[in-house]
């Protein structure tokens, strides 16, 4: 069986937004799930210091059982210091998203009961008045809470209106530049540099990149940006 990727080398410093480009079937969801450590690679070897937190978010929304808090904030938690300000983040990033005024009012309503520990048992109902958009916000807005100094995403944006798109790109623009989504710039430089690999589904991404792959006939090519505009992504 033909590799699909073969004959890759290529390097990317650690702080830079990288986009993932090319015709469909190319190797592109093979290229993001090696990098987010999803697959091995059969041959060669892709390099990430093990010190590096890398999170893979895939382009079907995951939600999990247990509250809208609790999918927020699933990994995350164990590294909150100050559990006021965190939530206050994860209110902020929220609302940045566009999520509707019912899902932020739920979570203002819960927010005391889920820092003090004290949320009743849920079974999930929440999740199915959800649209498909929501659940991806949902799925998008954990991983920019949890700020893993590495984050690999395959087509965010494939399940979100037009629009929408626009805010997700602003955010991860400032998951690299301020090494963090709704965190101090001022704290900035104390913090690791953040890595973003984003496989876009509309080409109006690429501007926010600082980097372009190109992936195409099993290999990978770094491009400039207005030399991608041809190209299915």
């Amino acid at each position: 069986m033909k590799a699909k990727l073969s004959d890759v080398s290529l390097t990317v410093d650690q702080g830079g937004l990288v986009a993932v480009v090319g015709p469909r079937r190319g190797g592109k969801s093979t290229l993001i799930k090696l990098l987010g450590q999803v697959i091995d690679p059969t041959a060669g070897e892709i390099f990430i210091p093990s010190y590096l937190r890398v999170l893979h978010v895939g382009a079907t929304p995951v939600m999990l059982e247990g509250s809208a808090w609790t999918n927020l904030t699933i990994g995350s938690r164990n590294y909150w210091s100050d559990p006021e300000f965190e939530a206050d983040r994860v209110m902020r990033i929220c609302e940045r998203m566009g999520f509707n005024t019912r899902f932020m009012r739920m979570l203002r309503d819960t927010r005391a009961d889920f820092l003090a520990g004290t949320e009743p048992w849920c079974d999930g109902g929440w999740v199915k008045a959800l649209s498909i958009g929501d659940k991806m916000l949902v799925h998008l807005a954990r991983a920019l809470v949890y700020n893993p100094e590495v984050l690999v995403l395959n087509r965010p944006t494939s399940q979100l209106p037009v629009g929408g798109d626009e805010l997700v790109f602003e955010l991860l623009r400032e998951f690299v530049s301020n090494r963090g989504v709704q965190l101090p710039a001022r704290a900035a430089p104390r913090r690791r540099s953040r890595t973003a690999f984003v496989s876009f589904a509309r080409p109006s991404g690429l501007k926010f990149a600082d980097v372009v792959w190109v992936v195409q006939d099993g290999t990978v090519v770094e491009r400039g940006k207005e030399d991608v505009d041809h190209f299915h992504v």
